[in-house]
């Protein structure tokens, strides 16, 4: 598996699906590849302008709805790099009272197939299982970056929070 590659479609599939607020955590993986997905869907969302909030430790994960400050009708596109991470910001949403995909649209970076199939009633959470597989596919190209408005700083990065 191309580790950077994953990170780059699932920015790209975001874009694609009209996104324009993103966030994503690596915290709790040891080794290269949780940073290797982090750095391809930054790098990916970097030429459009758009930033990416990233959660580094469990404890800025569990304070996710005040470190996001989710605005109604402008939902997030959130990279969990790998498909635990998914499920535990998807817990943490719902305990928060953001809803999934509405407010928190996830997507989970290794199809564990553990996670996936669970708990069957997390429709939401398999149907982003779903997309990272299909991120694992290349897309025809990246969307046209004229099409959607910044609403970050307009530089392209990433904030960081501990």
């Amino acid at each position: 598996m191309d580790n950077h590659q994953l990170g780059k479609n699932v920015a790209a599939y975001l874009i694609e699906k009209g996104l324009r607020r993103f966030a994503a955590t690596a915290w709790s993986i040891k080794g290269p590849s949780g940073q290797l997905k982090i750095q391809g869907f930054i790098g990916a969302l970097k030429p459009y302008g758009y930033d990416v909030i990233i959660l580094e430790t469990h404890e800025a994960l569990l304070h996710a709805d005040r470190t996001l400050n989710v605005q109604k009708g402008e939902p997030f596109g959130f990279f969990a790099a790998e498909d635990f991470l998914g499920r535990m910001v998807i817990d943490t949403c719902e305990m928060t009272g953001l809803r999934v995909p509405e407010d928190v649209a996830v997507i989970g970076g290794d199809n564990s197939p553990f996670i996936c199939d669970a708990e069957a009633h997390y429709d939401q959470y398999r149907a982003g299982c779903g997309t990272g597989r299909l991120s694992g596919r290349r897309f025809a190209g990246p969307a046209d970056p004229g099409q959607y408005d910044s609403h970050g700083t307009g530089h392209g990065g990433a904030r960081t929070y501990r």
